[in-house]
């Protein structure tokens, strides 16, 4: 996958999600507008439906602003070509970035933020498609009835994103890093993968600071 497909693989996904919300929002607004013309012809309404409907639409608009959010950041990772950042926000938007792509997998992806800080200079967007790809490679080699896990570490000389709940398995098997484009990737992250020890899984591997990486 090229850089600008990535990036539009991402944007139809995301515009996909606000879709779905404007179509939800629609069909509630439109049961709003039956109760209503009902209401108008004398017959009762029932609060507790207009209540639910209101509520519906709410969560929706709620849920459209936490995905404009998420659209926003992901957009601002091209402003730099490198920088310093957070890992755990970095891990926890490419999830969010990757829930539709999950679902239609009929996967689960569930990360757990790191209990302190861990902080590595990378190229943003680069480190974002990598992940995808992780994320990609892993939700074919799901076990069975398990959620794919993810979580950061910090490590003396940088940082690991851990992905396990897979099938025994090697990096080899999962395509991880596949033949095309993700070693280009690795490179210009200085990154490594490897497989966990006991075959379940596999760690990204994070220098603090990326080869191309100027302060």
């Amino acid at each position: 996958m090229s850089e600008l497909q990535f990036f539009g693989t991402v944007s139809a996904s995301i515009s996909h999600e606000i879709k779905n919300v404007l179509a939800i929002i629609l069909e509630s607004s439109g049961l709003m507008e039956d109760l209503l013309l009902m209401a108008e012809k004398g017959n009762p309404v029932d609060p507790e439906k207009l209540k639910a409907l209101a509520g519906r639409v709410k969560g929706q608009a709620r849920r459209a602003d936490a995905i404009v959010k998420n659209m926003n950041a992901f957009s601002h990772t091209v402003d730099y070509p490198f920088r310093s950042v957070d890992l755990g926000e970095m891990v926890g938007l490419t999830v969010a970035l990757a829930a539709r792509m999950s679902s239609m997998r009929g996967g689960k992806v569930e990360f757990e933020p790191p209990g302190e800080a861990v902080s590595v200079a990378t190229s943003p967007f680069h480190l974002h498609m990598q992940l995808w790809g992780c994320i990609d490679s892993a939700l074919s080699h799901l076990d069975e009835n398990c959620s794919l896990r993810v979580q950061c570490r910090k490590r003396d000389q940088g940082a690991a994103v851990l992905f396990t709940g897979l099938k025994g398995t090697d990096c080899g098997e999962l395509g991880v890093p596949p033949p095309r484009h993700q070693p280009e990737l690795l490179r210009l992250l200085g990154a490594r993968v490897f497989p966990s020890e006991d075959g379940r899984g596999f760690c990204l591997d994070l220098p603090g600071e990326a080869p191309g990486y100027r302060p």
